[in-house]
């Protein structure tokens, strides 16, 4: 990787203007990792609030129909889901749950189909435990599930879910690990092998990923040396993505080469089906004219025949003969 690309990919802290940065990055790693459970699930990334022109940026998973969902974090969600990401050095509190709270009642004031606030959850992902947040979730009656130790669940009666996700967490999966400060080279190594095995367009949406967790990671130096990660693990990445693409073409052309060879086949069977057509048709023809000729042939025979019988009757009758025998 050269040095000017490093240069404009990293990131030396968090700043608010490299919100709208990490929003689409990190909302990408969702659908990456969420990617086996992309039929019953719908994701909405920048939302729209009320008729003016007002963008928050928090991400939605809705549910598009019942079923069984496989991810871990997946087996949370009811109808609606709102995601809302802190990143390296965010800060997760009580202020910024009310805030997402209030995101909540106003998606579902806008989308009433939803229900109720019971048919949501909010998700919070960010490094390490919010312990002071999950303390007052505790004294507001929030009861804490039993899941990994990576996910921390709470439910209470009248209130959507909530789940935080600590994606530096050693069991978290890959796909959110890449996205923490914290991340290994092994982590790294884990998502681009994951990410070659997706389609396309799910490899692009990893590129906006992988540049995210250089820009908060590659300033490291020591027994990770992040720089180095990234020529050795992203790089390649990207090298198996040209390739799939190359490969996705490649079998494209030899499809689009089938094809034309089949149209030009189909063609050359319509030119010469076409042309027994007119042969067949030239031969009725010429069997109707010939029939026509022996009709008239014989339509004359018959009109000679009775003229000859007429007259042999005129003159039976003129010689005081009987004509009935005619």
């Amino acid at each position: 990787m050269s040095d000017e690309k490093k240069r404009t990919l990293k990131n030396k802290g968090p700043n608010e203007s490299q919100r709208n940065q990490y929003h689409p990055a990190l909302c990408n790693a969702m659908e990456i990792g969420l990617f086996s459970d992309r039929e019953l699930l719908e994701f909405l990334q920048s939302i729209k609030m009320n008729t003016l022109p007002r963008e928050i940026d928090f991400l939605v998973i809705r549910k598009k129909k019942e079923g069984t969902l496989k991810n871990e974090i997946a087996r949370f969600f009811r109808k609606c889901n709102i995601w809302e990401f802190k990143g390296y050095g965010g800060k997760l509190d009580i202020q910024v749950f009310h805030k997402t709270m209030s995101y909540a009642y106003e998606y579902l004031a806008l989308n009433k189909e939803i229900g109720s606030i019971t048919d949501m959850t909010l998700s919070f992902l960010r490094e390490g435990k919010p312990r002071e947040l999950m303390k007052w979730l505790g004294q507001e009656g929030f009861v804490k599930k039993d899941f990994p130790g990576w996910i921390n669940r709470f439910e209470k009666d009248g209130y959507p879910g909530v789940q935080i996700v600590n994606i530096a967490h050693d069991d978290a999966p890959a796909f959110l690990k890449v996205v923490s400060h914290r991340v290994k080279t092994e982590d790294i190594r884990n998502f681009a092998n994951y990410v070659a095995g997706l389609p396309e367009e799910e490899r692009d949406k990893a590129r906006l990923v992988v540049e995210l967790s250089y820009r908060i990671n590659g300033d490291k130096k020591g027994g990770d040396d992040m720089a180095g990660f990234f020529e050795t693990y992203v790089d390649p990445l990207n090298k198996v993505i040209e390739e799939k693409d190359a490969e996705i073409k490649q079998k494209d052309n030899q499809i689009i080469k089938v094809i034309e060879e089949k149209e030009e086949e189909i063609k050359q069977k319509d030119s010469q089906i076409s042309k027994v057509i007119e042969e067949k048709n030239a031969e009725i023809k010429k069997k109707d004219s010939e029939m026509k000729k022996v009709i008239k042939e014989r339509d004359a025979e018959i009109k000679e025949k009775n003229e000859i019988m007429e007259k042999m009757k005129a003159e039976i009758i003129r010689l005081g003969g009987n004509a009935a025998v005619f």
